[in-house]
């Protein structure tokens, strides 16, 4: 034990330190568990959603060109963590859908059971509508935000191609 520790043992400051340092942890975490109560019952009021909007967008207004140049140079200065997030992000996103539409919950072409979740892709079944151009995380997002529609299934990118080239898939010309 060093000097001072000693000295404050003697003097009952180490005790007052100690006993300080509870109540300030107990008063905290009282705070905690109420802030985590207040903004629970905020966020499902319907006028506090719209206040907050209404305030998000009035600062983004006042603080855009501040809040692009932090975010650029929060982009390139975290480019690798993030370029992993997004990475990792995109694949889940495409697993989850592909499974989805996959062959008995399981990410594989529908025609020819491929599983190798790089040539897999989704399919139209009842072919691209011209209004329709979203493609890879987008369309993704899309089907799963719309709560996976049906009008879609997985196909490997052979099979896909084969499908708008012939019509069919050769697998099922065979049959």
């Amino acid at each position: 034990m060093s000097g001072r520790t000693k000295e404050k043992i003697r003097s009952g400051q180490l005790a007052q330190d100690v006993s300080e340092k509870l109540k300030l942890e107990k008063k905290n975490k009282k705070q905690k568990e109420w802030r985590k109560y207040y903004n629970e019952k905020r966020k499902n009021n319907p006028e506090y959603k719209i206040k907050k909007k209404k305030y998000m967008t009035n600062y983004y207004k006042i603080n855009r060109n501040q809040i692009l140049e932090y975010s650029a140079m929060y982009r390139e200065k975290n480019k690798n963590e993030l370029k992993g997030y997004w990475i990792e992000y995109s694949t889940k996103l495409k697993i989850d859908v592909l499974t989805h539409y996959g062959k008995n919950g399981i990410p594989q072409c529908i025609c020819c059971s491929e599983k190798n979740i790089k040539f897999l892709t989704i399919d139209h079944i009842y072919g691209r509508k011209n209004k329709d151009k979203e493609r890879g995380n987008t369309l993704y997002r899309k089907l799963r935000s719309l709560n996976y529609p049906r009008g879609y299934q997985t196909l490997c990118y052979n099979c896909n191609c084969a499908k708008g080239i012939y019509g069919k898939c050769q697998h099922k010309r065979k049959e």
